[in-house]
């Protein structure tokens, strides 16, 4: 399986089995609605690869991780909830 997202302080360290593919530094994430910031996340974004039931182990303590939508280039994220 493999992703982009934003990796926050408190997911660090990514588990040693989960590559990071590329790593495009530090990214300011605001999240919006109705055209009004409500939030703003601050992390690496990066690109993952790894066994699937690894990266789910890893990320399910974080309810909402920001995963990035289309090209990497374009910094677009979605909240995702891990179950």
């Amino acid at each position: 399986m493999k992703f982009a997202l934003l990796v926050e302080a408190e997911m660090e360290p990514i588990p040693y089995n989960i590559m990071i593919k590329f790593d495009a530094g530090p990214t300011i994430v605001i999240i919006s609605e109705d055209g009004k910031p409500v939030d703003i996340k601050e992390g690496r974004h990066v690109s993952i690869e790894g066994p699937q039931e690894d990266i789910v182990k890893w990320l399910k303590p974080f309810d909402g991780v920001m995963k990035t939508v289309g090209p990497m280039q374009l910094e677009q994220f979605e909240v995702v909830h891990i179950k």
